[in-house]
């Protein structure tokens, strides 16, 4: 089941994203700049430097025909299903009942 809610939080939060290009001032007078400067940004960011979209995230983790609907609608089936076998399981358990206390009375003289 957490597999299902992990999805379902990367497509809602992923799907159709833009990223914002941070170096996005003009570099007329250094064209190398922005390259050092996306150089310099991966090493900060990881693999997260140079994505621009959302969807890139989504492909590349697998969910990109993945629906929000969908992973929802697994979690849900998974859910009932446990929540019937623990049912069935509690239900039709024929271990030790549990005993009533028995309240003893002592005599005081």
């Amino acid at each position: 089941p957490i597999r299902y809610a992990i999805e379902a939080v990367c497509i809602a939060e992923y799907d159709g994203m833009e990223f914002q290009d941070m170096n996005s001032e003009p570099t007329a007078k250094n064209p190398f700049r922005s390259v050092f400067r996306k150089a310099r940004d991966v090493t900060r960011m990881g693999g997260l430097a140079l994505v621009k979209r959302g969807n890139e995230i989504l492909e590349e983790l697998g969910l990109a025909n993945e629906s929000y609907q969908g992973s929802l609608e697994k979690l849900a089936i998974l859910s009932l299903g446990f929540l019937a076998i623990s049912w069935i399981g509690l239900t039709f358990q024929h271990g030790p009942k549990v005993a009533s206390p028995k309240h003893s009375h002592s005599n005081s003289s």
